[in-house]
């Protein structure tokens, strides 16, 4: 009788079967949302940056979202360095953007981008056209000129935490 297992020791070695794959599912899961963010310092203050680098998620953006935390925004990367055009469609929230080249150098700031009276039924929306920019940051409108952003500084896009 030693040698059979029971059925309470099968059940649980069924159990442990289960659940194994479902820990680590999980964990892949909770790693990849880390992988979406790059903490970044902006003028000393750290920033958590939903990354944009597929069509998909460059074309929804922040579209729909009705806050945004105030150390929260979105970053768009792309392969290249070319001019880029942004509109604020469907977007809910004024916005501050950063154009920055592949340097991580402020190329350009358009502050207070409000949100397309198009989507709210109240008039045409417009694109705004980028000079040629790699990345492009997505922010709550007044922070830049709160924070003190300026064209020519650099920031460090290599801090993932």
């Amino acid at each position: 009788m030693e040698n059979k297992i029971s059925l309470h020791s099968l059940l649980i070695i069924l159990f442990l079967l289960v659940l194994i794959p479902i820990f680590i599912f999980l964990e892949n899961k909770e790693n990849g949302a880390v992988e979406n963010i790059l903490s970044i310092s902006l003028n000393g203050n750290t920033f958590d940056l939903e990354l944009a680098k597929t069509l998909e998620e460059k074309s929804r953006g922040l579209s729909f979202r009705e806050n945004l935390l105030e150390n929260q925004g979105m970053i768009f990367v792309y392969d290249d360095e070319k001019e880029r055009s942004f509109w604020m469609m469907d977007t809910l929230i004024p916005l501050d953007v950063i154009f920055l080249d592949s340097a991580g150098k402020i190329i350009e700031i358009k502050e207070n981008m409000q949100p397309c009276e198009e989507s709210l039924g109240l008039g045409s929306c417009k694109p705004y056209n980028s000079l040629p920019t790699k990345y492009v940051i997505e922010i709550n409108a007044g922070l830049c000129n709160r924070l003190g952003l300026k064209v020519g500084e650099v920031i460090n896009l290599n801090q993932n935490s």
